[in-house]
């Protein structure tokens, strides 16, 4: 990356490529066929059943009463019907984000989240479409997970004017921007060819174009857990970071999702709604006196948070890797996904959250990652800026020397 020229983006072409970018992770292949997966027969069945029962209003002997207009849901819906099904939840996520307030396009990975919040204090209405909006999530990740087929429209990227480092960007901001850069490629199974040269594109652009001091950088390759969350701690600990600064945790490789479902330490449908995503380090799942269990994505915020506390810098948060499981698989133009199935042992998937909780650099006033409350708008939890190369329902892409999106950021 440092022997390529940078490359100024307009606006207008930035957004198209973005858009591009999105339409090859959300491009519906025409079928869902896999060799070794079992096809989806009825992938909205769930979903359409579950928006039913909302619209069905509850009869005064505790029956319920259809509104009429049902699916026929004992045999296998066609193509039409699938689309119409696909249409009449989306209509209602519209429904939803509009009743909200949500400001900007529908988000549905944003509107879940505020309908889980909703569900938390208690809003009983929230609940029922909580569970509508959790299941056509569910499945959106299943029908993420099938897709193995790379649409026909692939990338091509355009050569723009070169574009020279700004002196006074140099002077005012490289002396107080601090980088925790980490790419793996190494990974026993799967393992990524680009995610490396991403950390390393990070690190070029930061010292060469932002005017960042190499000693505030930390880049590390082919991290293992231990690893990882110590240098998010060593952040935290930091004394040369003060108010006023800005800290960039950039990551590139695998990651996993975690259906709550599963794995939630509640009961109620505002706990176990949506996912728990997770960064892959190297090591996950090898047998060292035990397997070694992802990072949660509620370790790192609560590490974010620590470190905001303590400094009262702002952070931003990159992420080039897939948020969802379904398997990295070979694609005929060298193109892959950034993805693992998520670890199924139980007592692995169950350290995840002790050895977040048990690590012993955590301040024992920080929130448990295994709290009711972690998430809800009453904890004190901070958030941090997040640029994600997809949603939870969505993949990231790499070619063979970067990330897709990472290649839209810094260029290819």
């Amino acid at each position: 990356m440092s022997d390529n020229p940078k490359r100024a983006i307009p606006t207008e072409e930035a957004e198209a490529m973005l858009q591009c970018l999105r339409s090859l992770v959300q491009t519906e292949p025409k079928g869902f066929h896999h060799p070794h997966m079992k096809a989806i027969s009825d992938p909205f069945g769930a979903a359409l059943s579950a928006l039913e029962k909302f619209h069905v209003p509850a009869a005064t002997d505790g029956t319920s009463e259809s509104v009429g207009g049902g699916r026929d849901f004992s045999s296998k819906p066609s193509d039409t019907e699938q689309r119409e099904s696909e249409e009449k939840l989306m209509e209602f996520e519209q429904q939803t984000w509009d009743l909200y307030q949500l400001e900007g396009p529908l988000d549905h990975t944003r509107l879940l989240e505020e309908c889980k919040v909703r569900a938390q204090r208690g809003d009983h209405e929230a609940e029922r479409r909580l569970e509508v909006l959790d299941t056509f999530h569910d499945t959106r990740r299943q029908i993420r997970a099938h897709r193995w087929k790379l649409p026909p429209n692939h990338l091509e990227w355009q050569d723009l004017p070169e574009v020279t480092p700004d002196p006074r960007v140099q002077a005012t901001l490289g002396p107080h921007l601090w980088a925790l850069l980490i790419g793996n490629n190494n990974y026993p199974q799967s393992p990524l060819k680009g995610s490396v040269n991403d950390s390393l594109a990070w690190k070029s652009y930061l010292i060469e174009f932002l005017g960042v001091p190499e000693s505030h950088i930390t880049h590390i390759q082919d991290a293992n857990r231990k690893t990882m969350v110590t240098a998010l701690y060593d952040l935290r600990d930091n004394g040369e970071i003060k108010e006023g600064d800005h800290i960039l945790f950039a990551y590139a490789g695998h990651g996993a999702s975690y259906d709550a479902k599963r794995y939630s330490f509640e009961n109620d449908i505002g706990h176990r709604a949506g996912s728990i995503e997770a960064l892959c380090p190297v090591d996950r799942g090898l047998h060292d006196g035990g397997g070694t269990p992802d990072i949660s994505d509620r370790e790192v915020l609560l590490i974010l948070s620590e470190i905001h506390d303590q400094t009262k810098v702002d952070v931003t948060v990159v992420l080039d890797c897939c948020h969802s499981g379904g398997g990295v698989r070979e694609l005929g133009v060298d193109l892959r996904h950034r993805s693992f199935e998520p670890l199924i042992d139980p007592e692995v998937v169950h350290q995840m959250f002790v050895e977040a909780d048990k690590h012993p650099r955590r301040r024992p006033s920080t929130i448990s990652v295994r709290s009711p409350t972690w998430a809800s708008d009453t904890a004190d939890i901070y958030r941090p800026v997040l640029l994600a190369a997809c949603q939870d329902t969505e993949l990231a892409w790499e070619e063979p020397e970067h990330g897709l999106f990472t290649a839209a950021q810094l260029g290819p």
